[in-house]
């Protein structure tokens, strides 16, 4: 909000401020500002920056905290209850970092929890991708260069199909909870 010379003459003339509150006003918005030179020199308002804060305050961080607690319990009841099958697994997780988002992101907007988020939901696609993948094309590690050279054909369809999927899975992301961290995914 700025106000104009205008207004603080009316603002003398009601007796809000003196004629010389008046001045030393107008000489304090002509002089040169101190917050390009003092502790105020990340004032996006001074220096005419973007404010980038990633942690948005303490409800943010406190809910991160939270929803890791809670996807960490998910993973290891998960996994004693389904034992080593990524599917149901990461899945499910894929599924809890969406509905999570959905009121964290949606209607808070928290900025490191939207985060957390998305790089979850982004980690549960990639391990339900690379088993999907393996058991699909039947890949494996390779012992030696030859090997590698042997699944040469089967890797191109299966990479286009993987990272094509997964920037698919990025930007319906980014789409629906407008989120940048999946614009570097």
């Amino acid at each position: 909000m700025t106000i104009t010379r205008d207004q603080l003459d009316e603002a003398v003339q009601r007796a809000i401020i003196s004629a010389d509150q008046k001045d030393q006003l107008i000489a304090l918005a002509t002089a040169p500002s101190k917050a390009h030179y003092g502790d105020d020199a990340g004032d996006p308002a001074q220096s005419g920056d973007e404010a980038l804060r990633l942690v948005g305050g303490g409800n943010d961080l406190f809910v991160t905290i939270g929803v890791i607690l809670v996807g960490a319990g998910l993973f290891f009841a998960l996994s004693s209850i389904f034992g080593p099958q990524p599917l149901i697994l990461y899945g499910a997780l894929g599924v809890f970092a969406w509905t999570v988002a959905e009121f964290v992101t949606r209607q808070h907007r928290m900025r490191l929890s939207s985060t957390v988020l998305g790089v979850a939901f982004i980690a549960c696609v990639t391990e339900v991708l690379t088993a999907i993948m393996v058991e699909r094309f039947g890949l494996a590690i390779p012992e030696n260069a030859v090997q590698l050279v042997a699944i040469r054909a089967d890797l191109g369809l299966a990479a286009t199909v993987y990272f094509g999927t997964l920037i698919v899975a990025a930007l319906v992301y980014f789409w629906r909870f407008k989120v940048p961290i999946m614009a570097a995914v």
